[in-house]
């Protein structure tokens, strides 16, 4: 059962929406949450925390998903962050895989503890609050 879930949810990283490019970092970076959060609060979502459940009592699972759909997850929003840097709206001293962890790190908690909900808002928040530690400008563009 795992094998066919991990496949099932490669399909939907490789089917997912393109990288958004607004010319706008905060907004890119917040059409980006706002997917995810909607991910996370769908049906596929469930599946997502299962799979996380799953991997808790076996290595390989635990493994397999890392390799096969989280790291995806986190490569997808990458280019995004790098993008920002370049143009200069965001520092240039950031380790931007703590960054991606630390924009996305809330909507996994929610979505496996589910203490909170998953919404767009919610990613907004999130965004908002950290925006003004990450940018050169911390009033968004664009």
């Amino acid at each position: 059962k795992p094998a066919l879930v991990l496949d099932a949810l490669e399909r939907d990283i490789k089917s997912a929406n393109p990288p958004p490019a607004t010319g706008s970092t905060y907004h890119d970076l917040r059409t980006q949450m706002r997917r995810v959060a909607a991910m996370f609060a769908s049906p596929t979502g469930a599946i997502i925390r299962e799979m996380i459940a799953e991997s808790l009592g076996d290595d390989d699972i635990a493994d397999k998903f890392r390799q096969r759909f989280f790291h995806e997850r986190l490569k997808r929003g990458m280019p995004t962050l790098h993008d920002g840097v370049a143009s200069g709206e965001l520092r240039p001293d950031l380790d931007l895989e703590i960054v991606s962890e630390m924009l996305y790190g809330p909507l996994w908690l929610r979505l496996i503890v589910g203490h909170q909900p998953l919404t767009p808002a919610v990613a907004d928040r999130i965004l908002d609050n950290a925006w003004p530690i990450l940018s050169t400008d911390p009033q968004p563009t664009g």
